[in-house]
C-alpha cells in the first residue's frame, strides 16, 4: 500500500470510529489514527503540509458548527432592517434573507394585491423595510431520508423564519458589492423577461445567468423526470463559450492578446458571479 493510501486509510478509519463508535473507543481509535498520520507525514514534507491543512480545516469547521446557534425565541417581532439576499417572488409569495439582532432570518410574506406585487418586483437588495412578523422555527422533515428544510437553513446560518403580516419598503441603503451584482443579475433577468418571446425567455435566462425561476412548474418538472435538467444549468462549457466569444471580440477590436487575457482575469469572476456558477 502506498504512503498516501495508508495516510487516507488510517485517518478515515479513525474518523469512522470517531463518528460511529462509543466515546471511549472512538477517541482511542481517532488518536491512534492521528499518530499514524503524523508518522507518515514526518516521512514526507508534502504529507506534513497536507496533514496540517487537514487538522486546521477540521478545527475550523468544528468551531463554526459549534457557533451556529441562535439566541432568538419564537414570538411577534418588529423588524426595521434591510433586504440582504435571496430575494424571490413565486406567485403571491415573497421571501428574502434579512437580519434581526445580528442573526440571519428568512422573511416570508404573502402578497395581497397585483399593485403590491408590481412594487415588490422593483425591489433591489439593500432596500430598507419595516414589518411586523411572527418569528417561528422552520419545521423539520416529517419523513426520513427526505429534504430537511430546517437543516438546509441551518447550514446557511438561518434558524428562524419571520412570517410578516405587512411590509413597508424604504430606500436603498448602501448595498454591498455582492448585492450590487445580484441587483444587476435581477435587472438582466427582468430585461430578458420583457424583451424576448415567452417561450424562449426561460431558456435564455437559464443559460445566460442561471435563472430557472421563469420556467413553468410543469415543464420544469418534466425535465426533472426525464433526467435532463442538467442541460439547463450553467456548466464549464457555457463559461468557456462566453469567454471564447468575449476574447474573440476583444481581438476584433484590436486589443492585444496579452491585454485581452488580463481583461479576462476580471471578466471571468464577474461572469461566474452573475451566473451563480
Amino acid at each position: 500500500m502506498k504512503a498516501i493510501e495508508r495516510y487516507v486509510f488510517f485517518f478515515g478509519l479513525g474518523y469512522h470510529f470517531f463518528k460511529l463508535g462509543s466515546l471511549l473507543d472512538s477517541s482511542f481509535f481517532f488518536i491512534v489514527s492521528i499518530f499514524l498520520c503524523v508518522y507518515l507525514s514526518l516521512r514526507d514534507q508534502l504529507f506534513l503540509v497536507l496533514f496540517m491543512i487537514m487538522c486546521l480545516t477540521f478545527v475550523y469547521v468544528t468551531l463554526i458548527e459549534q457557533q451556529n446557534k441562535s439566541s432568538l425565541r419564537p414570538g411577534e417581532i418588529q423588524l426595521d432592517a434591510t433586504i440582504e439576499s435571496k430575494f424571490k417572488i413565486d406567485g403571491d409569495k415573497m421571501q428574502f434573507v434579512s437580519s434581526y439582532k445580528d442573526e440571519k432570518i428568512l422573511v416570508t410574506y404573502q402578497i395581497k394585491t397585483k399593485a403590491e406585487k408590481a412594487s415588490f418586483q422593483k425591489v433591489k437588495l439593500g432596500t430598507s423595510f419595516t414589518a411586523v412578523a411572527s418569528l417561528e422555527q422552520p419545521s423539520p422533515n416529517r419523513n426520513d431520508f427526505q429534504f430537511n428544510y430546517q437543516t438546509y437553513l441551518k447550514r446557511a446560518g438561518i434558524h428562524y423564519i419571520a412570517k410578516a403580516s405587512n411590509i413597508e419598503l424604504g430606500s436603498v441603503k448602501h448595498p454591498t458589492f455582492f448585492q450590487r451584482v445580484e441587483n444587476l443579475r435581477h435587472a438582466i433577468i427582468q430585461y430578458i423577461d420583457r424583451t424576448f418571446n415567452s417561450e424562449i425567455t426561460p431558456y435564455i435566462a437559464a443559460l445566460l445567468v442561471g435563472e430557472k425561476g421563469l420556467f413553468d412548474e410543469q415543464i420544469f418538472s418534466q425535465y426533472q423526470k426525464l433526467g435532463v435538467v442538467h442541460l439547463l444549468a450553467i456548466s464549464g462549457l457555457h463559461v468557456n463559450l462566453f469567454v471564447s466569444l468575449f476574447y474573440s471580440v476583444l481581438l476584433r477590436f484590436g486589443i492585444t492578446r496579452e491585454t485581452s487575457r488580463i481583461i479576462l482575469l476580471f471578466f471571468n469572476p464577474c461572469l461566474c458571479a452573475l451566473s451563480r456558477f
